[in-house]
């Protein structure tokens, strides 16, 4: 859990059903905890989450989040994290 991980890839089903994936790539590398609380803390601020269908819903109404993929480019390690 501590190897650095440099950027992370969102992953977001737009309304016709098409995944699409967004690179946000990181200033330093961050562990992979780090990564976990950053990746919560964007999909609560780009999401509302409706409970009664079990979605997270982009606050743009671009589509729903899906998931996130952690990777680290050194090694290639990659840690899917999928939230749907």
């Amino acid at each position: 859990m501590e190897e650095p991980v440099h950027f992370i890839m969102l992953i977001i089903q737009i309304a016709d059903g098409t995944y699409v994936r967004g690179l946000l790539e990181f200033s330093r590398p961050m562990t992979l905890m780090e990564c976990l609380g950053f990746g919560d803390e964007h999909r609560e601020a780009v999401t509302t989450y409706v409970e009664e269908e079990n979605r997270h819903i982009m606050k743009d109404g671009s589509g729903d989040w899906y998931g996130i993929i952690y990777e680290n480019s050194h090694n290639h390690i990659e840690y899917i994290l999928y939230t749907c």
